[in-house]
């Protein structure tokens, strides 16, 4: 319904300009294997070929946004659940790359936003022996 709207919106005297269609091939591919998904989301032959083509991009944004190797691998693994999880909703404008860009970027940022609620705590082992044992608070256990 809402890729209607926007054809409707995007129509000539609308007051919107259309969008322009892909232009390099990757974009082309990349819009085609979308719509591919969007009809069939089990299709595994073309989850390969859109991780293939969206991989290497994806890891490399991510990469410049937390700064962190395992943490782009892993912003690179949620984009594309999200976009299996997603696809209903993706809306062909031309852009596909930008979608899938947009939605890396909010994991970086939900993965930025988490990590700057963790502190990096040092414990000194001083402190970690005058700690009380368990048995002494009174806590029983069972192994």
């Amino acid at each position: 319904m809402i890729c209607l709207l926007m054809n409707v919106l995007s129509a000539p005297g609308m007051g919107r300009r259309s969008q322009p269609h892909p232009t390099s091939t990757e974009e082309v591919r990349l819009e085609a294997l979308l719509a591919e998904l969007t009809a069939d989301p089990s299709n595994q032959a073309v989850m390969t070929e859109l991780y293939a083509l969206i991989r290497v991009p994806v890891y490399a944004y991510a990469l410049s946004l937390v700064k962190n190797p395992y943490d782009a691998e892993d912003i690179l693994h949620d984009t594309v659940i999200s976009i299996h999880d997603s696809i209903g909703s993706y809306c062909a404008s031309g852009k596909p790359m930008a979608w899938i860009i947009t939605i890396a970027k909010n994991h970086g940022y939900g993965r930025l936003r988490r990590q700057k609620h963790v502190a990096d705590v040092k414990i000194d082992e001083a402190i970690l022996e005058s700690a009380p044992s368990i048995k002494s608070v009174g806590i029983n256990y069972y192994f």
